[in-house]
């Protein structure tokens, strides 16, 4: 939890990760004991930091980042 984001990018180059989601637990409503989490999803263009939403919400924009990174790389989704 501490260097969240330079420990998480660290993290993707070792594993050779495309994508890879930081969960800031230090922040309130984020973590395991909530409905809501805080995100930041790390790629080869950078980091994007999205607000508290419900975990739903978190899903679906994890889904939509896997979605645009198969698109920029000419994968199908079928």
């Amino acid at each position: 939890t501490q260097n969240l984001l330079e420990h998480a990018e660290a993290k993707r180059m070792q594993k050779h990760c495309d994508l890879l989601i930081a969960n800031d637990l230090k922040k309130k409503g984020a973590g395991f004991a909530t409905d809501t989490n805080i995100v930041t999803i790390l790629n080869d263009q950078g980091a994007i930091e999205y607000p508290c939403m419900s975990k739903r919400e978190v899903g679906f924009t994890i889904w939509q980042s896997i979605i645009a990174l198969m698109k920029q790389k000419g994968e199908s989704l079928c």
